[in-house]
């Protein structure tokens, strides 16, 4: 192991065998005036994603369940396909993990809490890639990408509420006609 210090009260560590890149957290917290089901429904659409996140791409659905669901995605800037878990908790929490895929560390949760003004959205990610310089990028990037995530879920939300409720009966008249 080797000490090198750079300036004056900052030190940093190496492990010169295994070169260990760092994990990095990121957390972002956002009220919005929505119902809690219309938030949640929203995160659990996780094979939606691609169509109101900037930069997420469509993924593949491989196994759904009641409360969980493993997709894939392939992105060539993170190093390839990745396949994820989540896990359901209605109305309460999604936890998602990597199963497999470039990082040493991908994980994750959104957190919803019910209060009298709407709801609580807590979103945030853990990551370590296994490539040293995506890994350092991430450090840089990783506080925007949450923040652009939880913008336009919170964009989305919003437009979900704005949309006119029809019934079964007012659509069953538009298609009479």
């Amino acid at each position: 192991m080797e000490v090198l210090g750079i300036g004056s009260g900052l030190t940093r560590i190496y492990d010169i065998k295994f070169c260990e890149s760092v994990m990095y957290s990121f957390k972002k917290i956002e009220h919005l005036d929505v119902p809690l089901t219309v938030a949640y429904q929203i995160a659990s659409g996780i094979e939606k994603y691609h169509e109101f996140i900037h930069g997420i791409k469509p993924v593949d659905v491989l196994t759904k369940g009641n409360d969980y669901i493993t997709v894939t995605f392939n992105n060539r800037l993170l190093g390839g396909k990745v396949q994820m878990t989540a896990q359901f908790k209605n109305d309460r929490s999604i936890y998602f993990k990597q199963d497999n895929g470039p990082f040493r560390e991908l994980s994750g949760h959104w957190i919803f809490n019910e209060n009298e003004e709407g709801v609580s959205v807590t979103f945030s990610v853990v990551v370590k890639h296994k490539n040293f310089i995506i890994n350092k990028t991430l450090r840089v990037l990783g506080s925007r990408i949450c923040e652009q995530i939880i913008k336009d879920f919170k964009k989305r939300a919003e437009e979900v509420i704005q949309q006119p409720a029809i019934t079964f009966q007012q659509k069953q008249i538009t298609e009479d006609r």
